[in-house]
């Protein structure tokens, strides 16, 4: 399983809007300078997780981002999910045929199970918590 910088930013975005909440939106100008993401690239990243209804979109002058849910709702899992094609370790052709030993498909699943489980335990409030204690 890779984490391909679509999800990677993905986080981060989410994170900066989960620490800068008020009840004005962040803008996506502001997330892209803060965190040094393209604009473009962001833009099609907050169109995902607004599509996964992760975030709230509001246009306009004063238009941004907010989060849909409350920081302790929202997960890692539900985050790479929303930007990933797959979080399921040995799914690809790719890595099937690299390794030629026969691997028991029940070991992926259960790689895959304790990645959901670990990525599910990981809310943006455990990460906030986590950076103000530091």
């Amino acid at each position: 399983m890779k984490i391909s910088a679509k999800g990677l930013y993905a986080v981060k975005a989410m994170i900066y809007i989960a620490r800068h909440a008020t009840d004005e939106p962040v803008s996506l100008s502001e997330i892209a300078s803060e965190e040094n993401i393209s604009r473009k690239y962001l833009e099609q990243i907050m169109h995902t997780l607004s599509s996964a209804q992760l975030v709230v979109a509001t246009r306009g002058k004063l238009g941004g981002y907010r989060l849909a849910l409350p920081p302790s709702e929202i997960s890692m899992f539900m985050i790479l999910k929303a930007t990933e094609n797959s979080l399921s370790p040995g799914s690809s052709n790719e890595e099937q045929h690299i390794c030629s030993v026969s691997i028991d498909p029940d070991l992926w699943k259960g790689l895959g199970d304790a990645i959901r489980s670990y990525l599910s335990d990981i809310t943006l409030a455990t990460i906030l918590k986590d950076t103000q204690a530091q």
